[in-house]
């Protein structure tokens, strides 16, 4: 009570008073409504990274099975177009990669 009677007393009236308090608790509200915008913005960055994170494997597997699909379409068509021997086609696409690929045609042209 004695509070309220200090706010009266500053401002000239209690409806100025009124507003100040109003005011008061508006920018209150904006506060802790930029606090949640903030948290849920760094609750969203912290859940995007992690799911890289953990889709970096996965994401590496995909990209080696995209390059095997590759050197397989690039065999066939050497084997179709151009009927290139085994052994030198086998050479030229491990020299092509330096992934696991390239110790797969390596294996062949050791047998």
């Amino acid at each position: 009570m004695n509070n309220k009677k200090q706010i009266i007393y500053t401002y000239k009236s209690k409806r100025a008073a009124e507003k100040v308090r109003k005011i008061k608790n508006q920018r209150k509200g904006r506060k802790s409504f930029m606090v949640k915008i903030l948290g849920g913005s760094l609750v969203l960055i912290a859940a995007y990274l992690f799911g890289m994170k953990l889709m970096e494997p996965a994401a590496e597997h995909i990209r080696l099975l995209e390059e095997g699909d590759l050197l397989y379409r690039i065999l066939e068509s050497e084997i179709r177009n151009t009927r290139t021997p085994l052994p030198i086609l086998f050479g030229e696409l491990s020299d092509r990669t330096n992934t696991r690929w390239h110790n797969f045609f390596l294996r062949f042209l050791s047998h």
